[in-house]
């Protein structure tokens, strides 16, 4: 019901009717991210400060504060990543506050180091999990292009952070700056908010958070403020949502959360708080929407300003609002006699104004003399922003794999072939200037360690009784490559398809034998009709004195070596 011409305040309701001496705000000390435009404003939380003002009036300051949201883009990285968790460490992990007033301007901040074991590639991430009961975007209409940035010295993006609003998880992807890095190390500040439909009331709440597989057990204190009245005049606002991007904000007002009689009541909704020019809200009838909600008796209200519009009976037809032309509306609800009410107005920020959102809710009664009691509650943006570094060290890879005894050849490391051992590998730069040696290991194979992206060559010493096999007959991985300065190239990887393969050379073979004969005149010399001894052992050995071979001779006393290498022997002759 409307009250009567004679049983409400004027309707233009002036503000200087009565003098409001108004409060500071009352704000934390928080950051801002760069990047705001003039259009795009912070996504922040409702606080409130409360300090009393001179008699017949309460003004009531609050602030809504958010995150504050990037305008830039966000850069993209490449998909089919790995999820990380278990090479990365967490360290120094806390929360930065014991006690906080939501509607104060109260937020904290989660901080964490973290450390990657060796390396990692563009598109690989790691998790943080937090508690249902907070979220990183506070009062923001949360946009899932929007991005948390982890930058290095450079202020190149090492990670971006996407935030899962279902799971409350931020899931953090590495882009392609780590590629060339390892053992990458950094820290996070993390804003956290709580999330008003999940923690509705005063109370202390646990907080466990899962930092990319190690644990944060630990708890905050949460007061949401208390109620003020001036007479029967009760109610309370916030801006409980912003979209920084199309401007559009939902402000909620309680309408006697104090269950007064609060006779003639009229609210003014105002997008400004003094002066109209200060403020980019609008409350017209082309851009505002007006909805009161009717609370029944016993239904909670959450403190926390959390609330679910279908909970509640819509009443809006049953009440007079007249839009008045300097940006603002009045509500008559007349006596409420107890009765509580939510109103919701929702509209959307002037984009062409340079000013943040500044709003006021007023609420005016009617006491026993006739006289006007009333009180304000004004809603303001404060900004907060995450952030956090990182940087590693100039990734390192390895150079090499393996020389073989090529039997049969081809160029080609056939099943079967081992690895020559002993072999001497050297490496160089490509100006010719020699970086390092090794030599190959008993299976063949050699490595460089240490070695950052670039050009490399690559030496092979070729050992004695051996040559080079024919080069680049296959595939990298199995093929032979030098032997001498053998192009390698690093880049963002191990190189380990530098082979060499030798086989060994032929040397000239000869026969070796004659005769053993009975020397029947004794005089050292094979006679005519000195006949052969048969089945004498006859052994050949090298210049060592190893055995090389043994034979017999045959019914005539012949023997032969076939195919014996060059060299010094000696044959020796079984006395039979």
């Amino acid at each position: 019901p409307e009250t009567s011409e004679d049983n409400r305040p004027s309707t233009e309701l002036k503000n200087s009717e009565t003098t409001a001496s108004q409060t500071t705000l009352n704000e934390q000390p928080t950051e801002s991210t760069s990047n705001q435009t003039e259009t795009t404003k912070a996504p922040t939380n409702t606080t409130v400060a409360n300090k009393k003002a001179p008699a017949q009036l309460k003004d009531i300051k609050g602030t809504t504060q958010l995150r504050a949201v990037s305008a830039s883009q966000p850069t993209a990285v490449a998909a089919g990543g790995t999820n990380v968790n278990d090479k990365v460490t967490a360290s120094n992990m806390k929360i930065t506050e014991s006690y906080i007033e939501p509607n104060n301007s109260g937020n904290f901040y989660l901080k964490s180091n973290f450390n990657v074991n060796g390396t990692v590639k563009e598109g690989d991430y790691f998790t943080v999990k937090m508690p249902d009961t907070v979220n990183t975007f506070g009062d923001t209409r949360h946009s899932p292009d929007f991005r948390e940035k982890i930058t290095n010295q450079k202020g190149e993006v090492v990670a971006l952070g996407e935030y899962d609003v279902a799971n409350h998880t931020m899931t953090y992807t590495f882009t392609n700056v780590v590629n060339n890095l390892e053992n990458v190390s950094g820290s996070f500040n993390l804003t956290q908010f709580m999330d008003r439909k999940v923690a509705t009331d005063s109370q202390t709440y646990p907080l466990k958070y899962d930092i990319a597989g190690e644990s944060l057990d630990t708890q905050i204190k949460v007061n949401y403020g208390q109620y003020y009245s001036e007479g029967d005049s009760n109610l309370k606002s916030m801006i409980t949502s912003e979209d920084p991007k199309t401007g559009e904000y939902d402000q909620y007002i309680y309408v006697n959360p104090l269950q007064k009689t609060a006779n003639g009541t009229v609210v003014r909704v105002q997008g400004f708080q003094v002066d109209p020019t200060k403020s980019n809200g609008q409350v017209k009838p082309d851009t505002t929407q007006i909805k009161i909600l009717k609370v029944a008796d016993g239904q909670p209200l959450n403190s926390s300003f959390g609330v679910n519009d279908s909970e509640y009976e819509d009443v809006t037809k049953q009440f007079n609002i007249v839009y008045r032309d300097n940006n603002l509306a009045d509500i008559y609800f007349g006596n409420l006699n107890g009765q509580r009410y939510i109103v919701k107005v929702t509209s959307k920020e002037n984009l062409d104004s340079k000013e943040d959102l500044n709003l006021r809710a007023i609420m005016a009664t009617q006491n026993r003399y006739g006289q006007y009691n009333y009180i304000t509650w004004d809603n303001d943006i404060v900004k907060s922003s995450s952030g956090g570094t990182a940087d590693g060290n100039e990734a390192s890879y390895q150079l090499g794999d393996k020389v073989w005894n090529d039997v049969n050849k081809n160029g080609i490391q056939d099943q079967g072939e081992t690895g020559i051992a002993d072999v001497k590998v050297t490496l160089k730069d490509l100006d010719g200037n020699i970086l390092d040696t090794t030599y190959t290991n008993t299976n063949g194979k050699y490595i460089f360690d240490n070695l950052k992206n670039g050009n490399y060559q690559v030496g092979f010493e070729t050992p004695e009784g051996y040559a080079a096999s024919p080069s680049n007959q296959g595939n990298d991985a199995l093929d032979s490559d030098g032997p001498t300065n053998v192009q390698a190239v690093i880049s963002d990887g191990n190189n380990l398809t530098i082979d060499q393969g030798f086989y060994q050379t032929e040397t000239p073979t000869h026969n070796v034998g004659d005769k053993v004969w009975e020397d029947l005149n004794k005089d050292g010399i094979q006679d005519q009709n000195e006949p052969g001894i048969a089945n004498v052992k006859v052994t050949l050995k090298d210049a060592d004195g190893n055995v090389v071979d043994t034979r017999t001779t045959d019914d005539k006393g012949n023997y032969l070596f076939e195919k014996v290498k060059e060299g010094e022997y000696t044959i020796e002759f079984e006395t039979p």
